[in-house]
């Protein structure tokens, strides 16, 4: 089950979500969103068997504020970006900033690498959050397998004033295990932690 589920179809994206001050406890995924200018806030996402929150593709102003992942050891991913079929490239500012998490798989994984992104129109940020017991690493960056813009799609990416304890793997990992023929790596400076 889930509380929202917004896939893109074809054309424009949903725009101006908010999602606010919910409880989502169970279910496979908590959120499964393609959309623009989109805040989620002050919510908690509680036992969710996948991805509390899958966003295929976003735009605009994306903002991910103040909310609380809780679960099990058998919990999957806090937060996911991953193109899915037809998915535009995501672009935009994304701000992650103080959620809590206990006890998810990962908290933040990035998987989104759509061949027609344009170089640097993605900023990500990631400020003051507290990570505790994720059973791989708190921020997955998992390079494309084939040859698109890559890293070139970030401007930068961020990750700043944010807590991490006890994670089952590196803190920020670029993760090679799925793409090991691609040269695809960030530039000198474009991860900043």
């Amino acid at each position: 089950a889930l509380l929202y589920a917004a896939p893109q179809t074809s054309g424009a994206l949903y725009s101006g979500v908010r999602i606010a001050e919910v409880a989502v406890v169970g279910g496979r995924r908590g959120i499964w969103l393609s959309a623009a200018n989109t805040q989620i806030g002050a919510s908690l996402f509680s036992k969710q068997f996948s991805d509390s929150v899958f966003l295929p593709a976003v735009t605009g102003d994306t903002e991910i504020q103040g909310n609380d992942f809780q679960q099990d050891a058998t919990g999957g991913k806090a937060i996911v970006f991953e193109s899915q079929y037809a998915s535009p490239p995501s672009a935009g500012r994304i701000d992650i900033s103080d959620n809590t998490l206990y006890g998810k798989a990962n908290f933040i994984v990035w998987n989104s690498w759509v061949g027609s992104a344009a170089p640097k129109s993605v900023e990500l940020n990631v400020d003051h959050n507290t990570v505790v017991k994720t059973k791989g690493p708190a921020v997955a960056l998992i390079p494309p397998a084939a040859s698109t813009v890559g890293f070139g799609q970030f401007s930068r990416i961020t990750i700043a004033n944010t807590i991490v304890e006890r994670a089952g793997g590196d803190a920020v990992y670029v993760d090679y295990t799925y793409s090991p023929a691609n040269p695809d790596t960030p530039d000198n400076g474009q991860i900043q932690i």
